[in-house]
């Protein structure tokens, strides 16, 4: 029998029917799959958000981030990533803020410790400038 898919704000139940895949969201932060958002836990932001995504952004190679932190390699292109999506150390500390209140699984914790320490570098580099 497969898990139940619910609202990972408001615990209601996700059926996989075709009005809960036109109004339910799916939220990543920082690559990491939080879970499903139902219609009453959007904010009209979140849900406008949603919808110019659909229209705008090519889906079809969207995948969860899972990595293995033993390669350097992909440590690398993950502190690369961040700090092209996280122009500065303010906006990457509150999206790795936004992850630890959201999901307590280790990848998750890994990769809030990862984005904090990218963080502090992008402080350091900042510093370094003036």
């Amino acid at each position: 029998m497969s898990k139940v898919e619910r609202c990972y704000r408001c615990g209601k139940r996700y059926r996989g029917t075709e009005s809960h895949l036109d109004t339910w969201n799916v939220e990543y932060i920082m690559g990491i799959l939080i879970g499903r958002v139902c219609p009453d836990c959007q904010s009209p932001e979140e849900n406008a958000e949603a919808e110019i995504d659909m229209v705008l952004e090519d889906h079809s190679g969207a995948e969860e981030i899972i990595f293995d932190p033993a390669d350097d390699d992909e440590l690398r292109q993950i502190t690369r990533r961040l700090m092209e999506s996280y122009k500065t150390p303010e906006a990457l500390r509150h999206a790795a803020n936004r992850l630890e209140a959201a999901c307590q699984r280790d990848d998750a914790k890994l990769m809030v410790l990862i984005a904090r320490h990218v963080a502090r570098h992008m402080d350091r580099v900042i510093e370094e400038r003036r």
